[in-house]
């Protein structure tokens, strides 16, 4: 048995592989402490048990020798763990010392330390392998900086206190945690493992959560990550490797040292990587096609300026000129393939802006599509403003009975049109569920990244667009896409007086809380 158990939590629909965060803890006590690490994957147990309740149960075996149990916490998966926190105290009765970490737990400790009282010790602030060794060695709480932690009835802050980035190779046997696993819906390759060479970045959003997690830009040894990832490559064979980096070429002779490092390994998976637009200059593209990057994952966010204004869109801490840098997204679409995601709807959207950003995307429909509602994170200077403006739902305050349903917006819309838009959103993505599992076999548009722009387009354009529409698609998918495309329009027309559907619509709902 373990000393330090270190878990997450999240729906197994929404998984693509563990947090890098967790591979990184583990080998960090295992490197300088005497403690024994296990990194238990809460998800992944549920993927392969089918149950949450024998996963809960498994899990609980594991406690009795367990000294510090560490749960890491983003906000959708915040009440999740805290039903986890609840259900494992049932069953075994008095806990090991439980340690929080994360964005959400890092936005606000004392907040969640108020919330989760008789299950929650201790909360590390921003970046916590320094700070969990020292609770694993029992270093007086007082004298770890950054963490929150009881003292009696009493929430403390320890001294804050700028750390080290985390420059040490993970251990093969916690890194292959990170493996993208076969019932993930990721469409990448199966053979493939993320991993970080860099941390944070210097953009200062509005909306970005990782603003509050590491206090600067940090680049690993490009070394140690070829060498870590070499030893998972010598067993795997790795056909694909993901850089999770916040803005993996904002120091680019970083990248080129990296790609250099891996090539000496022998290593050939191609790569993907997260890369903020204005790092994608002409020379930077040709030489990013030449280190065998596969595909780029890229954040337009918004498309108008103001909207940039209002949701702060920051370029190296300014706001930027999104509209200016639909000529980069062009040049970077024709050079190597891209994931394009957005942000919408938001409070403040117009409808005219609505379907701005939904043509924007038709723009790219040869690429990957992603889009997403506005998510204002505790801690993020947009929360707070959404609260001043008195557009925060009142429940959405208590984060821990926040249950991510699809048709519980954390905000009130301005435009009665934009939430109308935003409900049809929410009912065609369980359409498009739906369908597919009505139609196994014969649906392939999530496997290529389609499905989010044909959903767009279906709720944002009259009948004679969306048919024009399908007439530029045809230009770019295939015909299998563009003949199942055309089925779901026709055939999800029927979807709300078919009583099969409705059902399956209210379990899907039901299953998020």
């Amino acid at each position: 048995m373990s000393n330090v158990i270190l878990t997450n939590i999240m729906k197994v629909r929404d998984y693509s592989c563990a947090p890098v965060s967790l591979p990184i803890l583990a080998s960090y006590v295992e490197h300088n402490t005497e403690a024994d690490a296990e990194i238990f994957d809460m998800t992944l147990e549920m993927a392969k048990t089918q149950s949450y309740k024998k996963s809960l149960r498994n899990l609980e075996k594991r406690l009795d020798n367990c000294e510090v149990l560490g749960v890491h916490t983003i906000t959708p998966n915040y009440y999740l763990v805290v039903n986890m926190l609840r259900g494992l105290k049932k069953i075994h009765g008095k806990l090991p010392t439980v340690v929080l970490g994360g964005p959400h737990a890092t936005a606000v400790p004392t907040i969640t330390l108020e919330q989760t009282k008789g299950l929650v010790d201790v909360i590390v602030i921003g970046p916590g392998e320094r700070q969990l060794a020292e609770i694993v060695r029992g270093t007086p709480l007082e004298d770890i900086p950054n963490i929150a932690y009881r003292e009696g009835r009493k929430i403390k802050l320890s001294k804050r206190k700028l750390m080290e980035p985390f420059d040490e190779k993970i251990e093969r046997k916690f890194l292959e945690f990170c493996m993208t696993p076969k019932f993930s819906k990721r469409m990448g390759k199966l053979k493939e493992l993320s991993d970080i060479s860099r941390y944070s970045c210097p953009n200062q959003c509005d909306y970005c959560s990782c603003v509050r997690v590491r206090g600067g830009t940090f680049n690993r040894d490009p070394d140690i990550v070829a060498e870590e990832i070499a030893e998972i490559n010598d067993r795997k064979k790795l056909e694909n490797i993901i850089f999770v980096d916040d803005n993996h070429f904002l120091d680019f002779n970083h990248a080129v040292a990296l790609d250099k490092a891996l090539k000496e390994q022998g290593i050939e998976a191609s790569k993907t990587t997260y890369a903020d637009l204005d790092t994608l200059t002409k020379s930077n593209l040709q030489s990013i096609k030449k280190m065998n990057y596969h595909a780029l994952f890229v954040g337009r966010d918004f498309v108008t300026n103001r909207l940039a204004r209002i949701y702060g869109r920051r370029l190296a801490g300014r706001i930027r000129d999104v509209e200016s840098e639909k000529k980069i997204l062009d040049r970077a679409a024709r050079t190597i393939p891209l994931t394009i995601s957005y942000i919408i709807p938001a409070p403040h959207y117009t409808m005219e802006e609505v379907r701005k950003t939904v043509d924007d995307m038709c723009d790219y429909c040869w690429q990957g599509i992603r889009y997403g509602i506005l998510s204002p994170q505790p801690g993020t200077k947009i929360r707070e403003k959404l609260r001043k403006e008195k557009l925060l739902n009142s429940w959405a305050a208590n984060c821990d009975k926040m249950n991510g349903r699809p048709l519980d917006f954390t905000f009130r819309f301005l435009d009665k049109d934009v939430e109308t838009w935003a409900y049809s959103n929410a009912v065609e993505e369980i359409k498009l569920d739906y369908y597919e599992k009505s139609h196994k076999g014969t649906w392939k548009l999530l496997n290529f990244g389609k499905a989010n722009l044909l959903i767009a387009a279906a709720i944002t354009y009259p009948d004679d667009k969306l048919d024009s529409c399908m007439n530029r698609f045809a230009k770019f998918w295939d015909e299998e896409q563009i003949s199942a495309s055309k089925d779901y329009l026709k055939v999800s027309k029927t979807y709300m007086k078919d009583k099969d559907f409705v059902s399956f619509c209210k379990k899907t709902i039901k299953n998020y809380a």
